[in-house]
């Protein structure tokens, strides 16, 4: 029997999502209801996991993790590990994705909020790694996210800058029309007066050359 290409690690499958971005590989989900979660296995696949990221096996750890996603219904935090190692590896659609999932969970994580803002830098949402970036700071500082935090709030004021500059842009372009529109009516305006002026002038040349 051919393998299925898209299987994932301990079962499930890695899928990808349109709606972040379909042409990246997603990593598999919880998708149990509590009845059948073996916390045993969990936790020991989380360890092996965390002691793989440490060891910076990003790939090895995302396997234990997702082995513990499935085996149990996993914590914000151990989302935010595999988004953590997804981030590490460049994978930055599916990482958002795990911080997305983290947050549903304990809308309060600053390692989810600050692992979606790096990952937004790193694909130049600028807006919505300062949103990230910020709460992350406002519950527990880190050095290193202070410092992408202060690259995306200048990014920021780039872009409102070159927004700014554009739509003054197209406000003297607007100005520039509606003076041209109203040089060519006033045009329009003395051009009739004075045809209706020479016209009368004809009328009454006629007039006396014919009396």
């Amino acid at each position: 029997m051919d393998s299925d290409p898209n299987a994932a690690p301990f079962g499930g499958t890695w899928g990808a999502e349109s709606s972040v971005d379909a042409t990246e590989d997603f990593p598999p989900m919880y998708s149990g209801d509590g009845s059948n979660d073996d916390f045993d296995k969990a936790t020991d696949a989380k360890m092996a996991g965390s002691d793989l990221k440490s060891a910076g096996n990003y790939e090895e750890a995302i396997e234990k993790y997702n082995e513990a996603i499935l085996a149990a219904e996993p914590s914000a935090l151990l989302l935010a590990n595999r988004a953590h190692c997804l981030f590490k590896l460049n994978k930055y659609a599916p990482a958002i994705r795990d911080c997305d999932e983290a947050l549903k969970n304990n809308p309060d994580s600053a390692k989810a909020l600050r692992i979606r803002g790096e990952c937004y830098v790193k694909t130049s949402k600028f807006a919505e790694a300062r949103k990230d970036l910020s709460q992350a700071q406002s519950i527990d500082y880190d050095s290193e996210a202070a410092m992408l935090l202060k690259e995306a709030t200048e990014k920021c004021a780039e872009m409102e800058a070159a927004e700014a500059s554009k739509r003054n842009e197209e406000k003297e372009k607007l100005r520039k029309r509606a003076e041209e529109i109203k040089k060519v009516r006033h045009m329009c305006f003395v051009f009739g007066y004075t045809l209706r002026s020479v016209c009368l002038l004809l009328f009454c040349i006629s007039i006396s050359i014919t009396s």
